[in-house]
Parts: structure tokens; sequence; C-alpha cells
């Protein structure tokens, strides 16, 4: 691996994330909490390098968000994350480790409510990430 940059990762991540949500009616919302993803694969100039990476990553990370109400049973969240990461991503050397940010549109389908709950079906539509 030639240049660091040239580093692509693919990760499975898990945030463990506590939100609240506020606003006149709820509809921002602000989310803070550890995120630990697993490693999928990792290549470097079209090279396979997930021997050189390790399997795991822990981060911190935070978000801010907006609700839209489509209808009863519908909404749409804009939704923006920044994760700082507390581990190396690499096996050997002592490599800063790196932080990432996306843009999420989520979509957000109801069913009709039990009791007080309802449940719901939450589908992660767009994803832009970068990472830094």
């Amino acid at each position: 691996m030639k240049d660091v940059r040239s580093l692509k990762k693919n990760y499975i991540a898990v945030p463990l994330h506590a939100n609240t949500h506020f606003g006149k009616k709820g509809n921002w919302n602000i989310n803070f909490g550890p995120t630990v993803a697993f490693l999928i694969s990792a290549t470097s100039e079209g090279n396979d390098v997930t021997e050189f990476v390790k399997p795991t990553h822990i981060a911190i990370g935070g978000g801010l968000g907006y609700k839209f109400h489509i209808s009863t049973n519908f909404d749409v969240l804009l939704n923006y994350q920044q994760q700082f990461g507390g581990t190396s991503h690499f096996k050997y050397g002592n490599y800063l480790s790196s932080s990432f940010g996306g843009l999420n549109v989520k979509a957000v389908f109801y069913q009709k409510p039990y009791g007080n709950h309802s449940c719901f079906l939450l589908l992660n539509c767009i994803s832009l990430a970068n990472n830094f």
C-alpha cells in the first residue's frame, strides 16, 4: 500500500446512540454515543489489504436531524452524523484514527398503534459519507 489515502474500507456500523427530540413539534433531534463498526473488506489500489486492517473500529459520534411529517403512517428524516475514531484502523504502526461524516435520508413507515406504542420500519435510503 503506497498511499494510505487510497485505502477503501467497508464496515457494518452499529451506532448505540441516545436520541432526544426538541422543537415546537419535536421534529428536531440530536443524538450521541459510541459506534462499533465491523470490517467487511479493505482494498488499496485494487489489492485486498484486509489482513492489515483491524476487524473492529470503535468511534464516538453525534448527529443532528429533522423529521418531515408526510402522513399519518410516513415520515422522512434528514440527518447528519459525524463519527470520530477512537481506535486506529491499522494492525501495525501508530497511525491516527480517522473521522467521517455522512448525510442520511431515511424513510419511516408506521404501523397501526398498539396502546401507546407503534411499530415502525426505518429505511436508510441515501447515505453520503466522506472520510477525513
